[in-house]
């Protein structure tokens, strides 16, 4: 029987990020299933045509759905590096469902911070990163109802001790002007920024350190904070890694 798994990621034009994050997990993934043949498919239209241009292809995941259906594979997960399950992890259902009458079986993985359980590793893992700093993680931020992972991961990590983690979003909330609010009451004054994403790709680069007057980076240094930007996203992490092969495994037990 031909077993797959689709690493699913919402990509970066980034080739260096691609590298040390996508297909870095893809080898961790291998590793940890030799009887699986790994594949990695892309979510963003925008990364797939910017990566084109630069002579990089990677199938869309209803292309390697196909491409295996056509290969004779009868196993299928489909596991997303995905932070949160919003509308990006919703088209990952959408196509398990469209495909699911070609393949024996055909499931798909939990997102990074899909349970509670989840959320207290991230942020032991990242406390354990930075123990003495004041860190702020940028997640995406989306319209979809799952956006409220990211208040309940501030709230877990300050029930389990780690009140210096603070989240905030590119493009919902909480903003970086509601956590800059929050740092000032506290009498902060040096913060440490990285993504809570799973490449450190044009969001770490420019809306993070970027030299722009809107980067996170100049405005906090306009509200008066020392900042030290970390370019590096959690794929690059071996413990999150590992929640990734958990989460895949738990995908291939629910098979079982």
């Amino acid at each position: 029987m031909k077993k797959a798994i689709i690493e699913a990621s919402f990509g970066t034009s980034h080739l260096d990020a691609l590298e040390n994050s996508v297909l870095a997990l893809k080898k961790t993934i291998e590793k940890s299933f030799p009887d699986y043949e790994v594949f990695i498919a892309l979510t963003s239209k925008t990364v797939l045509s910017a990566l084109k241009k630069q002579g990089v292809s990677f199938d869309t995941v209803d292309e390697m759905l196909d491409s295996l259906k056509n290969d004779g594979f009868d196993e299928v997960i489909i596991q997303p590096t995905h932070i949160i399950s919003g509308i990006e992890y919703e088209m990952l259902i959408d196509a398990a469902k469209k495909f699911k009458g070609d393949f024996g079986d055909i499931k798909v993985g939990a997102p990074l911070l899909e349970s509670r359980a989840d959320m207290e590793k991230v942020c032991r893992i990242i406390a354990e990163k930075f123990p003495d700093e004041t860190v702020v993680l940028m997640g995406h931020g989306t319209e979809h109802s799952a956006n409220g992972a990211y208040t309940k991961f501030r709230r877990v990590c300050t029930e389990l001790g780690f009140d210096n983690i603070y989240t905030a979003t590119v493009e919902a909330e909480p903003t970086l002007d509601d956590v800059i609010g929050e740092l000032k009451l506290c009498g902060k004054k040096k913060v440490t920024v990285m993504p809570l994403m799973l490449v450190a790709g044009d969001h770490a680069n420019n809306d993070m350190a970027g030299a722009d007057e809107d980067s996170w980076k100049t405005m906090f240094e306009a509200a008066g904070f020392t900042v030290n930007c970390q370019i590096s996203g959690l794929g690059r992490i071996a413990d999150v890694q590992a929640l990734y092969v958990a989460h895949t495994k738990a995908a291939i037990d629910a098979i079982a």
